[in-house]
């Protein structure tokens, strides 16, 4: 399913049922009290929120424009890389424009620079995505007349002359191996991000080493059966790069390999797109996280179960691995988007117990959901 334009969309032409979805989504989208609020995370440039809250925010609304191929969701896009593209300068003076991690002051090691790994995959697999997006359209006519053109352009400079040659420069390579995510969700946006630069080049080095990356999950996610059918539940650390960090995944960072994964699905690379993958990764999250209804959901992608052959320990003393989800959490994190892949309907009926909640009565301020209705509705109309 590409990420190319249709000049021709009508919300008109859309089932009731998804249409009244896009309509939320769409309210949702313009919301002046939008949360959370991308462009703000962007004109931090800060590599945390980049990471994270913008990369979900931008990979959500480039998931309904797959199934809609409205180019007023581009459009939509474009205020907030623009904001973020406001904020790249050579900061630490070694010749490459760069955003810099900010999220912790007191963290002399990362704050201020560039040099935290994980932040720059995670923020770059992004914008790989948004580069080939605005590739994909360049020569369509933006409805409020964004040069898709330039900004693909800008980006692919951007991402080869700057953030490509500087880990090349730092890693000591001229291969493909200059990113090392050690972390399931890095590891993920990792892929991606190798995936979506072949696009943009055309070299084949990104797509044998994104194909490379995706090969040697097969011992990562382990086979397991939930109430729900075949499931499968993973660590935080990549079994594959030797980690030590073999704990189940907290949901909050699993929500980061979910979508990264559904992605993938999308653009129809293996494993993800093949067999029942995507199902597999639903009938975990319905049994397995969604364990006390729309109440609060499961602290871990393994619902704190422990499964033969599969290492599931107890979480490090911090906060985000320890908690359980709230409902207002969830609600801003990508796991409703599986709705399509669970057969038993649990995913949808618990997410929109948590819509009710949240949202009755007013002008929808959190995009996730009404994205995750409408592309189960499309999927099943």
């Amino acid at each position: 399913m590409s990420l190319r334009g249709d000049p021709s969309f009508d919300a008109a032409s859309l089932p009731e049922g998804a249409r009244i979805w896009y309509e939320r989504f769409l309210a949702a989208l313009a919301s002046p009290d939008q949360y959370p609020d991308a462009v703000q995370a962007a004109s931090t440039g800060d590599l945390y929120q980049l990471g994270r809250y913008v990369n979900t925010h931008v990979t959500t609304v480039l998931m309904v424009f797959r199934f809609t191929g409205d180019l007023h969701l581009l459009d939509a896009i474009d205020p907030i890389m623009q904001a973020a593209r406001a904020q790249l300068k050579d900061y630490n003076h070694d010749g490459y424009l760069n955003w810099r991690w900010l999220a912790d002051p007191n963290n002399k090691q990362w704050y201020g620079d560039d040099q935290h790994l994980m932040g720059e995959i995670l923020t770059h697999s992004l914008v790989a995505a948004v580069a080939w997006a605005y590739q994909e359209n360049r020569n369509l006519e933006s409805p409020a007349g964004i040069d898709y053109g330039e900004r693909a352009d800008f980006w692919k400079n951007y991402l080869k002359h700057d953030f490509e040659a500087k880990w090349r420069k730092r890693d000591g390579t001229s291969g493909y191996d200059y990113l090392t995510g050690y972390l399931m969700h890095a590891y993920l946006q990792e892929i991606r991000y190798f995936h979506y630069m072949g696009l943009l080049f055309g070299e084949p080095g990104y797509k044998v080493e994104a194909t490379k990356l995706a090969s040697a999950l097969k011992i990562d996610f382990h086979a397991v059966t939930t109430p729900a059918g075949p499931g499968y539940v993973w660590m935080q650390g990549v079994e594959t790069e030797n980690t030590n960090v073999k704990f189940a995944q907290p949901t909050i960072y699993a929500s980061n390999t979910i979508q990264a994964a559904e992605d993938l699905a999308l653009e129809g690379m293996a494993p993800f797109a093949e067999g029942d993958f995507m199902e597999r990764i639903a009938n975990t999250v319905s049994s397995l996280v969604m364990d006390n209804g729309s109440k609060d959901f499961a602290a871990d992608i393994a619902g704190g179960k422990q499964f033969p052959g599969f290492v599931s320990l107890p979480a490090p003393p911090s906060e985000d691995a320890q908690s359980r989800v709230t409902d207002r959490v969830f609600a801003i994190i990508p796991l409703a988007t599986l709705a399509p892949y669970d057969a038993t309907g649990r995913i949808a009926r618990i997410s929109k117990q948590v819509y009710d909640t949240i949202e009755t009565g007013r002008v929808p301020r959190r995009i996730y959901l009404p994205a995750a209705f409408f592309i189960d509705a499309v999927a099943h109309p």
